[in-house]
């Protein structure tokens, strides 16, 4: 199986993410983008933002 790195579809500039843990808080992945969404609307929007960028990166 290969191996596949994990981006982020939501940056404007998608990289390759880093898992890291916290001894305290655990797995997290480093510099990875956040969003306070107050609606479905805005999520509907993210998640259309992801699926396209997932799409031009196949």
């Amino acid at each position: 199986m290969p191996r596949r790195e994990a981006r982020d579809l939501l940056s404007k500039t998608p990289k390759g993410l880093e898992l890291k843990e916290h001894p305290e808080t655990g797995v997290y992945v480093q510099y990875l983008s956040n969003f306070v969404v107050k609606s479905i609307q805005e999520i509907e929007q993210l998640m259309n933002v992801g699926q396209k960028n997932c799409s031009e990166h196949e």
